[in-house]
């Protein structure tokens, strides 16, 4: 049996606006996203080139306490060392090539990891203010679905939670992003005030 609906009509070109507004309030500009992305590559090489001399120092580290072992064993061998001294100084000479290692291996996972993620969210932070200047609707609907949670109609009027860091550029990134479209009549100009800054509510 179906319940009637308590939420008033909304026509669909509404609907379509709202949603294209809703995408502006999570966009940047495309040129501010370019900047941003330009100088988060060039920030990315600067430390890709910090993280390779950090890198080789450690490989350079790491090659010397092998010579010691090296020689820890000719010591050992020409019965320079005890047994004891022997195991003694070896362990101890590991465990320094361990931690090396170890910092080796985290310097690879930052390198591969620290910049990545931002750059992909700049590039779909422009591609939201792209999609809202388009006819587009099922791709905008499924990239809001994406960003945003607790989508729903309240009172002829979109509203949406956005995720995560969505909700930052939601609160900081409208920066003169308009919609494209023209304004449709009952279409506010945004969906959910209450995740706009404050500059622009009313």
């Amino acid at each position: 049996m179906n319940k009637a609906c308590s939420q008033p009509y909304v026509r669909e070109d509404v609907a379509h606006q709202q949603v294209a507004a809703a995408l502006v309030s999570v966009s940047l500009p495309a040129d501010w996203a370019d900047w941003m992305e330009a100088e988060l590559k060039r920030d990315e090489q600067q430390d890709a080139a910090s993280t390779a001399r950090h890198a080789a120092d450690i490989a350079e580290r790491i090659t010397r306490l092998d010579q010691k072992v090296g020689r820890l064993t000719d010591a050992y061998l020409e019965q320079s060392l005890s047994l004891q001294e022997f195991r003694d100084a070896k362990n101890k000479l590991i465990e320094e090539k361990q931690a090396l290692k170890d910092k080796q291996a985290a310097l690879q996972r930052q390198a591969l990891n620290r910049f990545e993620p931002v750059i992909r969210f700049v590039n779909a932070a422009k591609t939201a203010g792209i999609l809202a200047s388009t006819a587009d609707r099922v791709s905008q609907r499924d990239f809001l679905k994406k960003v945003g949670s607790n989508l729903r109609i309240d009172n002829r009027t979109l509203r949406f939670t956005p995720r995560g860091a969505w909700q930052l550029v939601a609160d900081h990134g409208l920066f003169g992003q308009q919609v494209t479209g023209a304004p449709v009549n009952g279409a506010p100009a945004v969906g959910d005030g209450d995740h706009l800054p404050n500059k622009r509510r009313r």
